[in-house]
């Protein structure tokens, strides 16, 4: 009985080795055989059902993978990214609503659209990515970007992180910037004229040059501690919103494509709208107005101008013979085509 049961460990042991063995052989063989390692199972579960794997093994093949081009990975519980660097010919990475802290993408160098928004990044290394025209990394933790090595970006979307500044200078064609809801104090964009849409509200800007910005089309700088704004050299500008800001003085004049102003919460004393005749929609409400004259503006459909000291509207003989619904003014102000009578 002795006998048989040294027989029986003896056989066991062997078992465990041999299968020790197969399972080291295994592994072997996945790391000949081209495979990438991919240890997080929602991003391989991901890649299985996009038909890139058929296992949950924690492995992929790099042959199934290496002339992907474009990669959703939305939303689908991802923690670590690892294995991204398989898909060397990848363009497009979309990996947007998951629980990234980092990402690297040292080997991705075919990428010309990234959006990583709505991660837990704390840091972004674009630096290997030169071909990028598009990055959305909103929605993060991020208190950089480096963006020298991206000369093709033309569109940036940065917005709610805690980045406080910028360098733009190797990014001249920068077309559309969006970096609201950071903690910005010196906005440089003089070197990026090509500029058509800029998004800094809410962030800790006192100044703003936008003199070699002639392209500009939108601007939204609300909610900074800006007291000067020149838009003189702005003359394509379509909609300006500037909201809570510190501005005492606002010429429009050289802005006749304005149709949309936005310019509520600020210190205004005086507003001339006079050499804006496309404008549509036009909020002054809560400055220091006394007066105000919307005679020129035929298009004006909207407008919000509560909270002033002004007694009388100017308004043309078509206009007081039918005031838009949409526009509102406080109860002691009331409508002429002659104020000044």
């Amino acid at each position: 009985m002795k006998t048989i049961s040294v027989f029986l460990l003896i056989l066991l042991n062997l078992i465990f080795i041999s299968c020790s063995k197969s399972e080291l052989i295994n592994e072997e063989l996945i790391d000949l055989d081209l495979n990438i390692y991919v240890p997080d199972d929602h991003f391989e579960n991901r890649l299985i059902n996009l038909g890139y794997d058929l296992i949950l093994d924690d492995y992929v093949s790099k042959a199934k993978i290496k002339n992907v081009k474009k990669l959703d990975l939305h939303n689908v519980g991802i923690r670590n990214l690892t294995g991204i660097e398989g898909f060397t010919r990848l363009e497009e990475l979309i990996c947007t609503f998951n629980h990234l802290n980092s990402i690297d993408l040292s080997q991705n160098n075919n990428l010309i659209s990234l959006n990583c928004s709505n991660n837990h990044l704390t840091a972004l290394d674009v630096s290997f990515n030169t071909y990028l025209y598009e990055i959305s990394c909103s929605n993060n933790q991020l208190t950089n970007l480096d963006l020298k090595n991206n000369p093709f970006l033309i569109k940036l979307d940065c917005f709610n992180n805690d980045i406080s500044s910028f360098d733009f200078t190797n990014n001249s064609v920068l077309s559309e910037l969006h970096c609201y809801d950071n903690n910005i104090k010196n906005l440089d964009v003089s070197l990026n004229e090509n500029l058509l849409i800029l998004s800094c509200s809410n962030n800790q800007l006192e100044n703003l040059d936008l003199s070699q910005n002639t392209f500009l089309i939108e601007l939204y700088c609300s909610s900074n501690q800006i007291s000067n704004l020149n838009l003189t050299d702005n003359v394509s500008l379509v909609k300006l919103e500037c909201n809570s800001n510190r501005l005492s003085d606002l010429n429009l004049c050289s802005n006749t494509s304005l149709s949309a102003l936005y310019i509520r919460n600020n210190l205004l004393t005086r507003l001339t709208v006079k050499d804006n005749p496309a404008l549509y929609e036009f909020s002054c409400s809560h400055n220091l107005l006394t007066r105000l004259d919307v005679s020129q503006n035929i298009t004006l459909n909207n407008l919000w101008c509560y909270g002033n000291e002004i007694d009388c509207i100017q308004v043309n003989a078509n206009q007081i013979k039918n005031i838009p619904v949409g526009w509102f003014k406080d109860a002691n102000t009331f409508y002429s085509i002659d104020c000044d009578h």
